[in-house]
């Protein structure tokens, strides 16, 4: 840790906006959470010590607490820390900061929304075609093109941008592209949770679910520490004016969700009912589709049926799937995107690698024609 950092990192804490870039914030977690990982107690303690709370934006404040508060027993004059912070918003008359991740919140609302979904599933599960059998083993080639082909899509799905070449080298050669190490790792994270069948035994209670459910999240975003991997979020994320769960109320509401999918027996309605679980609660700072979507394929390889792969064409109607049943509690547009994948997943012929490419290309190249989208869509509906 040079004094140049040190001063960076002061810099950015202290910089006093009141609505600082969002970047600059991430770089304050992720400073303080390397010491926190690496348990540098005595770092922590100076730089806690020279922070100035009068200079801090809110934001700053809150996440310096809350990412460094896991060790808040072990760091010399932590309370005088707290104080400092709590003494300052006062001052600026913000008593409406809550600088503590509530342990025993609740979002009822989501708790609701989950319990009406899982009532639908239960009642009128979606339909299986009949000729979706449950597969046998895949052979290690075909294992080896699946999980490429899901990792690939998944994360091209949240941006990361990789091109089918690059993305094989950096699977199966070894070849990290310049610039782009955090998407190659995410890549990389992403497939050896699929290959490695990381998530192969079914969690029994919710302790289980989450160690599972935050090593997931770490496997896939070691590489990027301002997104605190395996450790929930600490601040309101949304899309648009939607906002997701509280982060004061997202362990506790992932708990009550995980009991309500404990009510839901078929294998396909669970895996519908958990992936859209993740992403409302959104418990990550990033990641949380991805995670999602590779704890909703979980459920279905457990009970051996095909993993569910995305594929371009349908991205479009599973996001507005999953916005439609967050605002409207409406499911059909959702389970039939997902009926459908299910369908195409289990048509493609995993063990020839340059048929799983064309595939994947059939169906990207009806992605802006509306007839032909339908035309595809019809080949794998019920």
């Amino acid at each position: 840790m040079t004094e140049s950092a040190i001063s960076e990192w002061l810099a950015i804490a202290q910089a006093g906006q009141d609505k600082p870039p969002k970047k600059d914030i991430e770089r304050v977690i992720a400073w303080v959470n390397d010491l926190v990982a690496e348990r540098h107690i005595e770092a922590l303690a100076c730089d806690l010590h020279i922070l100035n709370p009068e200079k801090m934006s809110i934001a700053a404040m809150v996440a310096v607490y809350r990412t460094s508060a896991i060790l808040k027993d072990e760091i010399p004059l932590w309370q005088d820390f707290e104080k400092k912070l709590r003494a300052e918003l006062s001052r600026r008359n913000r008593d409406d900061v809550t600088l503590e991740v509530g342990p025993d919140a609740l979002d009822n609302e989501r708790v609701a929304m989950f319990e009406a979904f899982a009532l639908t599933l239960r009642s009128t599960p979606p339909e299986i075609d009949t000729k979706i059998q449950k597969v046998a083993p895949l052979s290690r080639r075909a294992k080896v093109n699946q999980a490429f082909a899901e990792a690939w899509l998944s994360n091209l799905l949240e941006k990361i941008r990789l091109s089918i070449p690059a993305a094989e080298g950096i699977l199966f050669r070894g070849d990290l592209p310049s610039g782009k190490e955090a998407e190659a790792s995410d890549l990389i994270g992403t497939y050896d949770v699929i290959f490695q069948d990381s998530l192969a035994a079914r969690a029994t209670d919710f302790d289980q679910f989450e160690r599972q459910l935050l090593q997931t999240h770490a496997t896939i975003l070691k590489a990027r520490r301002d997104k605190l991997p395996g450790r929930y979020r600490t601040f309101r994320v949304g899309v648009g004016q939607y906002d997701f769960v509280d982060p004061n109320k997202v362990r506790q509401t992932l708990q009550a969700g995980f009991e309500i999918l404990t009510t839901i027996t078929a294998p396909f309605s669970r895996a519908i009912y958990l992936g859209f679980l993740i992403t409302e609660v959104h418990p990550f700072m990033d990641g949380n589709g991805r995670v999602s979507r590779l704890m909703m394929n979980a459920e279905l390889a457990r009970a051996s049926l095909p993993r569910i792969v995305l594929p371009e064409n349908l991205w479009a109607g599973y996001m507005e799937g999953l916005m439609d049943l967050s605002l409207h509690g409406d499911t059909e547009e959702l389970v039939t995107i997902l009926e459908i994948a299910l369908a195409w997943s289990s048509s493609v012929p995993w063990g020839n690698r340059k048929k799983v490419l064309k595939a994947i290309g059939e169906a990207k190249s009806t992605m802006h024609d509306e007839k032909e989208t339908k035309a595809w869509i019809t080949k794998y509906l019920t």
